[in-house]
C-alpha cells in the first residue's frame, strides 16, 4: 500500500484531494498540518479578541452541547461507566 503526506502551509507536496490521491493508488493519506494550522490560527485570533475585550462570536465557535458531541463525550461517558470500579 502507498502512503503520502500532504504538508499544507509550507510543505513540498502540492495540494491533492483525498479522492484524487485514492485514484492514484494511495491507501494511506495524511494531512498532518491541515487541522493543526487552522486551530493555531483560531487560537491566535481568539487570544487577540480576548486582549481586545471582544466577546466570543457565535459564528466562530460552537456551543457547549456541540463541543461535547464533537469530542465524543457521550461515548467517553459510556466507556467510563463500563470500566469504572468503585473503591472497595
Amino acid at each position: 500500500s502507498l502512503c503520502v503526506n500532504i504538508f499544507e502551509g509550507g510543505g513540498r507536496t502540492p495540494w491533492v484531494s483525498p479522492n484524487d490521491l485514492h485514484k492514484m493508488g494511495f491507501s494511506m493519506i495524511l494531512y498532518p498540518t491541515t487541522i493543526l494550522f487552522r486551530v493555531t490560527h483560531a487560537i491566535e485570533q481568539a487570544a487577540a479578541d480576548l486582549i481586545a475585550g471582544k466577546q466570543l462570536s457565535a459564528k466562530d465557535s460552537v456551543n457547549f452541547k456541540k463541543y461535547e458531541d464533537i469530542v465524543g463525550l457521550p461515548q467517553w461517558k459510556e466507556i467510563e461507566e463500563k470500566f469504572h470500579h468503585e473503591e472497595e
